[in-house]
């Protein structure tokens, strides 16, 4: 997921040093896009989700402990350190950005993977209640739970495989989501961003089988308002959240849609 540029060090570079190949170089981000967009239509396939992850992700190492940017990180190994040049590092920002967030999926081959998050898993146990389970016990089509905290740089993208299920989120964050598999249905905490905001904007796209619905509940500290989009627009969400939430709150959201591993 690093894409293969010897080049850039000689052009843009501070220290040159011919054909030397640029690590986390801009172009493996923008790579991720196409990927991430792939992996989603191919849900099952476990090699696509970690290259787009690995492509994506890079770019966070060009970031030095000060907050600045680095082009990209040196290869030859009597070097490897960051670049002193930033150059064309908003580039691949962009590319980490677009789509930063958690997701969730499962396979025959490797099982959960939670990408972009931590994921806590829950089955049945011998006495009848939830217990916890590794990913090799509990199979993609168990009647269990999974706990995510997401950990990507936004925390506002949740895609669920289990739900078939996109969740995009602007003016809030994605701080907890429980996930019961048994039900199809997911339950968010959300939280405003910035803190003192009072709407969100939730976009949700669901398995493009025309029979699939998602139906939403605000169940705590929240409630919903009619927008006046048209087209694609439409399909969108307004939440409202409750005053109680510039104290520190959250608000709950639950989503429950149909069980897929089918397309977006």
């Amino acid at each position: 997921g690093s894409a293969r540029r010897w080049w850039d060090f000689t052009i843009n570079g501070y220290t040159p040093r011919g054909n030397e190949r640029v690590l986390h170089h801009y172009a493996a981000a923008l790579n991720s896009v196409a990927l991430y967009e792939h992996a989603i239509l191919t849900p099952s396939n476990t090699w696509l989700w970690r290259l787009a992850a690995c492509a994506g992700g890079g770019s966070l190492s060009n970031v030095r402990p000060d907050g600045s940017a680095s082009m990209g990180w040196h290869g030859d190994p009597d070097l490897l350190k960051r670049d002193d040049f930033s150059a064309d590092f908003g580039v691949g920002f962009y590319g980490h950005w677009r789509n930063a967030g958690s997701y969730l999926t499962c396979s025959a081959q490797l099982g959960w993977l939670c990408l972009g998050c931590d994921a806590q898993l829950f089955g049945e146990g011998a006495d009848g209640g939830r217990a916890p389970m590794t990913p090799a016990q509990l199979p993609c089509s168990a009647a269990g739970e999974v706990r995510i905290t997401p950990r990507d740089a936004f925390r506002r993208r949740l895609y669920l495989q289990p739900l078939g299920m996109m969740i995009v989120a602007d003016g809030a964050a994605i701080s907890s989501v429980r996930v019961v598999l048994s039900a199809n249905a997911a339950s968010l905490e959300l939280r405003p961003v910035p803190h003192n905001a009072t709407h969100a904007l939730l976009t949700i796209t669901a398995d493009g089988n025309a029979t699939r619905t998602a139906k939403l509940h605000c169940a705590a500290h929240c409630r919903f308002v009619d927008l006046p989009f048209r087209g694609r627009a439409a399909g969108m969400y307004y939440v409202r959240f409750d005053t109680r939430l510039v104290a520190g709150g959250a608000a709950i959201l639950e989503v429950a849609g149909s069980r897929s591993t089918n397309k977006l």
